[in-house]
C-alpha cells in the first residue's frame, strides 16, 4: 500500500490496438518525487535560500514595511549581528526615511558590540546569582536586561525583514517594557 501523497496519478490516453477510432484512457501511478523532477528539474521544487532576505524586501520600504513605487536604493555598511565585521548592504526606502534608517544603523554600528557584550553579562550574572543561591538580584537583573533592550532596540533580521525596521524597533521595545514589568513582579514576591 502506498503512502498518502506519495503516489499522483497522471493520464496517459493510449490508443488501443484494435480499433484506431477507439481511445482508452489508463492512470498511471508515479511517485511524487519523479512528478516534480520532471517538472522542476533534477533539484525538485525551487528553493528560496540565500536570496530570501533580499526578495523579502522587495518592492517595500525597509523603514516603514510600506509598499510604494518611489523607493531609493540604499547602500550602508551595516555590522553583522554581533557588530563586527561590517558589510555594505543594500536597502529599498522610501526618501523620508532615509535619514531614520542612516540614524539607526550609525547607532547599530557604535553600540552593536557594546549590546550583545551587556546581555551576555546579564545573562552570565543570572546564572550565578541562581547558583549562588542570591536569589534578589535576578529580579534586578531582568529589569536591566529589560531597560537595556528599551535602550538598544535592535532587532533580528529575520524581523526586519517581515515587518520593517520601524515596526521591529516597536516590537522590541514592547518586549523590553514586558521584561522590566516583570523584573519590577518578581521584586514583589
Amino acid at each position: 500500500m502506498p503512502r498518502i501523497g506519495s503516489l499522483l496519478t497522471k493520464r496517459k490516453v493510449l490508443a488501443d490496438a484494435r480499433s484506431p477510432i477507439k481511445v482508452a484512457v489508463a492512470v498511471e501511478q508515479q511517485p511524487l518525487s519523479r512528478l516534480l523532477r520532471l517538472r522542476y528539474g533534477r533539484k525538485g521544487l525551487p528553493r528560496v535560500g540565500r536570496s530570501a532576505k533580499r526578495l523579502a524586501m522587495q518592492g517595500r520600504c525597509a523603514w516603514c514595511n510600506q509598499e510604494s513605487d518611489e523607493l531609493k536604493e540604499v547602500t550602508i555598511v551595516t555590522p553583522n549581528r554581533l557588530g563586527l565585521q561590517p558589510q555594505p548592504r543594500t536597502f529599498q526606502v522610501l526618501p523620508q526615511h532615509e535619514p531614520d534608517l542612516r540614524r539607526y544603523i550609525s547607532r547599530l554600528e557604535r553600540f552593536g558590540l557594546l549590546f550583545a557584550l551587556l546581555m551576555l553579562t546579564i545573562s552570565i550574572a543570572m546564572v550565578l546569582a541562581a547558583a549562588l543561591g542570591k536569589f534578589a538580584f535576578i529580579p534586578w537583573l531582568v529589569a536591566l536586561a529589560g531597560a537595556l533592550v528599551i535602550v538598544f532596540p535592535f532587532t533580528t533580521p529575520a524581523a526586519v525583514s517581515r515587518f520593517g525596521f520601524k515596526t521591529s524597533i516597536t516590537v522590541v521595545r514592547f518586549a523590553g517594557g514586558v521584561l522590566l514589568v516583570f523584573g519590577a513582579f518578581l521584586k514583589t514576591m
